[in-house]
């Protein structure tokens, strides 16, 4: 006879998780930005839904059959929304990664690439949300808020950074800059390769990202410069030497 496997308790698989996977993230690229804090994130979600969910109270969930039983909801044709809203959790991230790797922020096309990431990270999540709140009642109601508001926020935090960009547009600043670093990552047999990402150093403590693709940021040196930026992505999309 097989011995049972034994599990390891929640609270260390969750320590495990918010560890571990940073850790590979940091392994393998030299850093953990925003996917990787995304990635783990959503892990440490399902972790939680796998262990509470089994263990919600039983009786609330009888009684909140019973309730729905009494008043039961008609379908309505905006509930295939759900669908939606359930493929934006893990995909919304996702999509809004492979756009910033496969575009280059200039003074040109800023508004579209950040437009492009709202709509998927902000807009489509909150649009697929709308159809659970018919079903926000009862015993069990607030089981469901927080189901609902976790797994629309998880999303929806990816797109904030844009939105609050698309809606504050372009600051121009004359800084300092202390140090300019490329991002270089691990590839797997092939040792470190650079990226064509910039860590930029400010005099203020700020640390902003350039991507060289954009012809007019590779002469963006120390000293003192003239920034056209993006405050919350973090994004310089012009540089003047002064």
């Amino acid at each position: 006879m097989t011995p049972p496997v034994k599990e390891l308790p929640f609270w260390p698989q969750m320590v495990l998780i918010a560890v571990v996977i940073p850790g590979l993230f940091w392994m393998k690229a030299g850093r953990v930005d925003g996917f990787a804090i995304g990635f783990t994130a959503l892990l440490l979600l399902l972790a939680a839904g796998v262990h509470f969910l089994p263990r919600m109270d039983s009786p609330l969930l009888d009684r909140h059959a019973a309730d729905l039983a009494k008043q039961p909801l008609s379908p309505h044709p905006l509930d295939r929304l759900v669908f939606l809203w359930v493929a934006c959790i893990p995909c919304s991230p996702l999509i809004l990664y492979i756009i910033a790797n496969m575009t280059t922020l200039t003074g040109d096309n800023w508004r579209t690439i950040l437009g492009s990431k709202v709509l998927v990270c902000v807009v489509l999540p909150l649009i697929g949300a709308l159809p659970l709140l018919r079903y926000i009642r009862g015993p069990a109601a607030l089981y469901a808020l927080l189901f609902a508001v976790v797994g629309t926020l998880f999303p929806v935090a990816f797109g904030l950074p844009a939105l609050a960009d698309l809606l504050g547009g372009l600051r121009r600043e004359q800084v300092t800059v202390t140090a300019v670093r490329r991002i270089v990552v691990a590839r797997q047999g092939h040792g470190e390769e650079a990226t064509d990402i910039l860590d930029v150093d400010l005099a203020d403590g700020r640390t902003l990202q350039a991507n060289t693709r954009n012809a007019r940021l590779r002469t963006l040196a120390e000293g003192p410069a003239m920034l056209t930026f993006l405050r919350y992505t973090g994004s310089i999309i012009e540089v003047k030497d002064e």
